[in-house]
């Protein structure tokens, strides 16, 4: 891939006018037997015209005290690395920053600071966090921590599950990524854009859904085998996806329309008004408004 694209004009060779974020691959380079260096990595994404950039970094997962600290350091001095030689100014600058817990992550911008790196910064990209993806609070934690130290874009890497998604935003997330629509398609899964639940495509009667996608294939066009009918799948789970973070987005502002808008993802966490709502309430990691909200609706006689 990387050979493919080496020079060329990211959005022409994907065909996608909107902006694209480069991430520096950090995650795989650390993992397989290629290494590149920071400055090869600056130099390649800035040579596919992209519009942010992310450092290269070393996630901490899966290793011990001594060799985590390594790593820290070397994520940042990546990131003075990339200030002093990043040729294009126009694109947005991505530092990744890494900690396994709230207070790591403060510590890991508290270094930044000491450097004198955050004002040469345009955005944080927080990593680290995917063997976590099941610890709900404890990622909130964690970017509720980096929003209190910066009023900087935060990214956070690798995490966007339909039950994280508002709390995310509501912590101080403002993108993030993940390949959900994707996984679900390779397995045939076909997003329900309603509940959000997820349907085998052989098992789909009838699709009520006007996105883009559903418009231009048909059922059967899904039921293709191989990548050709997955593919179809995931240009369907994608817009549900795209279409959610949108209008959450746009709402989050009024905790009416927001609550309207997280409806289907509050229906997929488990007890969450007697277990996972009093906790995030506790740790502060959800606006009062909010919770004035969702407490009237539940008094609601309907509900």
């Amino acid at each position: 891939m990387r050979r493919l694209v080496q020079g060329k004009d990211i959005h022409k060779f994907l065909g996608f006018a909107k902006p694209i974020f480069a991430d520096s691959g950090g995650f795989t380079n650390g993992r397989s037997e290629t290494h590149y260096s920071p400055i090869e990595v600056l130099n390649f994404q800035e040579s596919i015209n992209c519009d942010a950039l992310a450092t290269l970094d070393y996630p901490l997962f899966d290793v011990n005290r001594r060799e985590k600290e390594r790593r820290i350091l070397n994520t940042i001095r990546n990131i003075g690395l990339a200030i002093e030689k990043r040729t294009d100014k126009q694109t947005l600058l991505y530092a990744c920053i890494h900690g396994e817990t709230a207070d790591e992550a403060v510590r890991f911008i508290d270094r930044l600071e000491d450097h004198s790196y955050l004002d040469d910064i345009d955005a944080l990209a927080i990593g680290s966090v995917v063997p976590r993806k099941d610890q709900f609070i404890e990622i909130l934690e964690i970017v509720k921590a980096v929003r209190t130290r910066t009023g900087k874009p935060i990214h956070v890497f690798g995490i966007s599950g339909f039950k994280i998604i508002p709390f995310l935003l509501m912590a101080g997330a403002d993108s993030f990524d993940s390949k959900t629509f994707a996984h679900a398609s390779r397995f045939r899964y076909w997003i329900d854009p309603t509940t959000l639940t997820r349907i085998h495509i052989e098992k789909l009667r009838r699709r009520d859904c006007h996105c883009k996608a559903c418009r231009t294939y048909e059922l059967k066009d899904c039921l293709a085998p191989g990548s050709l009918g997955a593919s179809r799948i995931a240009a369907h789970n994608f817009q549900i996806y795209t279409e959610l973070v949108s209008r959450l987005g746009r709402s989050l502002s009024d905790p009416n329309r927001f609550l309207t808008a997280i409806r289907p993802c509050l229906d997929k966490i488990t007890n969450f008004d007697s277990r996972v709502l009093p906790v995030l309430q506790e740790k502060e990691l959800i606006p009062q408004e909010f919770v004035d909200e969702y407490d009237s609706e539940r008094r609601e006689p309907n509900n």
